[in-house]
């Protein structure tokens, strides 16, 4: 069915809680590949009225692509992926943007992630990168919900 699995992974336990899921679909679709994903922000180049230097916002860059590409194969490391073949790849830009259009350049892929699943006023001030993913990408979704998340939370 699916030949690419993409996992958005943001460093935190509630993204991590996909992975028994990933696991799942992998093993239904005979083994595609799973490409774990990590976005990283860039630094900015003005804070308030004060210009950062670009030595400044390249290390900052640096350092964060650097984090990202550790966790990812500390992840892919820790796993038994089963006859998956894993991958991971750090992008750059605003999380949700950068996943979709990542996710587009691949054939017969789908995107599995971990959503809060927060509703009203917590949703609209925190935002929900999930439901711009939803919204953004050309290819299927899969959310999955937190454990032991309530329904209006």
């Amino acid at each position: 069915m699916y030949r690419k699995i993409v996992v958005p992974l943001d460093g935190t336990d509630l993204a991590e809680t996909v992975i028994p899921h990933v696991l799942k679909l992998a093993q239904i679709c005979e083994s595609p590949d799973i490409i774990l994903v990590r976005v990283v922000e860039p630094a900015p180049a003005v804070i308030g009225d004060y210009v950062v230097k670009t030595t400044e916002t390249t290390r900052i860059n640096n350092a964060g692509r650097d984090e990202a590409e550790q966790y990812l194969k500390n992840i892919a490391g820790h796993v038994d992926w089963g006859l998956a073949m894993v991958e991971t790849k750090v992008l750059e830009g605003h999380p949700a943007q950068a996943i979709a259009d990542f996710a587009s350049t691949l054939d017969d892929d789908v995107i599995v992630l971990a959503t809060h699943a927060r509703a009203g006023v917590k949703r609209f001030v925190l935002g929900s990168v999930a439901d711009e993913i939803v919204r953004d990408a050309c290819v299927p979704v899969m959310m999955v919900r937190a454990p032991g998340c309530a329904p209006g939370l």
